[in-house]
């Protein structure tokens, strides 16, 4: 019998307007999704290895769902592309969302 191991992934979340849908033109489209919010989203994805962590969520999705959700204050981190640094948590437990 084979044994599987757990599939480990990191999220980065973060709240935003993006543009998503076909782009491009008649001869070349692609789906995709752009703003923003994606690029932060991407670079929170990217924080979790340095931090050791598997969900990174901004401020701004904090501030959304903090009735909803355990969550550790990391820190504030300035981006790569960006003059102002952002609040950081790693989520803990999402129990109180599944229920």
């Amino acid at each position: 019998m084979r044994v599987k191991k757990p599939l480990k992934t990191r999220f980065g979340i973060h709240y935003g307007k993006t543009l998503v849908g076909n782009v491009g033109s008649s001869e070349r489209i692609n789906y995709t999704i752009i703003g923003d919010s994606v690029n932060i989203a991407s670079r929170l994805e990217g924080a979790n290895k340095q931090f050791g962590t598997n969900i990174i969520i901004s401020e701004d999705v904090y501030l959304q769902i903090k009735d909803k959700v355990n969550v550790r204050y990391l820190e504030s981190i300035l981006l790569k592309g960006k003059t102002v640094a952002i609040k950081i948590y790693e989520v803990i437990d999402l129990t109180k969302i599944l229920q």
